[in-house]
């Protein structure tokens, strides 16, 4: 039986819901991608409650979260995360991100350094070239004819989101994960994040696509493991 806990806080404007999983070890901190919610999170967060304090959140505008009019820019949901610790104690974390949560994990970092003990980035990057922002704006312009606000305005956020000059800046320890058969945000992303961020180590998961967590989550709870284990409590 894992010991969890589900709320909501008010952070700004928007409502965030969240869910604690474990009652010992350091923080950690996974943040879902641009299509699915936290429940995306659930075996993951599950797995590890047993070495750490397992926080998952939906983001604005996904799952049981509120949907606001606006606001759905990297650096706006990245505040959205800190208002999120700040409300619930976090002094420092442990910070996973996958997709467009890895987008928003860089900000986060980069804005709060001293706030991230260590980084694991997952089928992501620090920001996309002409010809993917072009697709994510394409992707926006369909959401938007099928009435989806949100998932429309959360893929023009990602599409305007470029830390590529700055992600240099990031210190603290961090592994980069890509599938090789990633197609949503290729290889390319993950290998040009780990050139960049002294000291990092790149894993790349042989004939896996992009939500890696889900379709290598054995191999991937190893790596958290290690990445908690590395980081004091």
């Amino acid at each position: 039986m894992v010991d969890s806990t589900a709320g909501t806080a008010q952070i700004g404007d928007v409502a965030l819901h969240y869910e604690l999983r474990g009652l010992q070890g350091p923080w950690l901190t996974l943040v879902h991608g641009g299509l699915t919610p936290a429940v995306a999170w659930d075996e993951q967060a599950a797995r590890l409650s047993d070495i750490a304090r397992v926080l998952t959140f939906d983001q604005r505008g996904y799952g049981s979260s509120s949907r606001p009019a606006d606001g759905y820019s990297i650096a706006q949901r990245a505040q959205d995360l800190l208002g999120l610790w700040d409300a619930l104690g976090v002094d420092e974390s442990l910070l996973v991100g996958f997709s467009m949560g890895g987008f928003v994990a860089v900000e986060t970092t980069l804005t709060a350094p001293e706030r991230v003990s260590a980084l694991l980035l997952a089928g992501t990057a620090a920001g996309l070239d002409d010809a993917q922002r072009k697709d994510f704006r394409k992707r926006a312009d369909e959401f938007d004819a099928l009435g989806d606000r949100c998932l429309a305005a959360g893929f023009r956020g990602m599409a305007t989101f470029d830390r590529r000059a700055d992600a240099g800046r990031i210190t603290c320890p961090t592994i980069v994960v890509h599938g090789d058969h990633d197609e949503a945000i290729p290889p390319a992303g993950g290998s040009a994040l780990h050139a960049q961020i002294a000291d990092s180590r790149l894993e790349v998961f042989a004939g896996t696509g992009h939500p890696v967590h889900l379709e290598e989550p054995d191999r991937f709870e190893a790596l958290l493991r290690e990445l908690v284990a590395a980081v004091p409590s």
